[in-house]
């Protein structure tokens, strides 16, 4: 009787030991070894007095090269920095803007695309987490990645990639006005022609 009481008791907890095992194995969460890399995008040129879109939301989280999560996917947007500088070119004025995703006028009064040129702008990312240190400034900090797994990035205080692109605020003529103008341009030609003629025979 107490070898089968025994015998039921330590398949119990051999039973609650694998229980536990596969639970933990379940809920265990992926560390992933990456970095941040930035993306500004890419615009066409702007009418002076048209909006601009920033989009930043190309901007990733890679591992060996490749993307494995977008850092704009919750919960990770709330672990990344969006700074944007932006530059006037002819001028060298420049701003610095924050966010993901920016929705910017130009031509208006206190809007910075005030003037036809170009501009170029530069998006900053940086993981916002809490800094590991393992000693002699190297350490890392982690993302939550919308996997549930974690990113991890090995680094200074800040780890950050940028890039850069030129918006040119120049009015670009559209197709359907191009051939407005084509009918115009032909009665000049007739025109000039008809007064070359009439020149002749005088």
């Amino acid at each position: 009787m107490r070898r089968s009481l025994k015998h039921i008791v330590d398949s119990f907890i051999v039973g609650t030991g694998l229980l536990f095992g596969i639970t933990a194995s379940v809920n265990a969460q992926a560390i992933f070894t990456g970095a941040l890399n930035a993306d500004a995008g890419s615009y066409p040129p702007i009418v002076l007095g048209e909006g601009v879109n920033l989009d930043g939301c190309g901007s990733t989280f890679d591992v060996g090269g490749s993307a494995i999560a977008n850092l704009c996917d919750a919960p990770t947007i709330s672990d990344v920095s969006f700074t944007w500088f932006i530059q006037n070119d002819a001028t060298s004025a420049f701003t610095v803007l924050t966010g993901a995703v920016l929705s910017l006028t130009s031509g208006g009064v206190g809007d910075f695309f005030n003037a036809v040129g170009t501009y170029t702008v530069n998006l900053n990312i940086g993981a916002t987490t809490p800094f590991f240190d393992l000693g002699g400034g190297f350490g890392f900090r982690d993302i939550s990645l919308a996997s549930g797994d974690t990113g991890r990035i090995f680094g200074s205080s800040f780890d950050n990639d940028s890039t850069a692109f030129t918006v040119t605020t120049v009015s670009v003529p559209e197709p359907e006005s191009l051939l407005l103008l084509v009918p115009a341009l032909l009665m000049i030609g007739r025109r000039q022609r008809r007064l070359i003629k009439s020149n002749k025979s005088a």
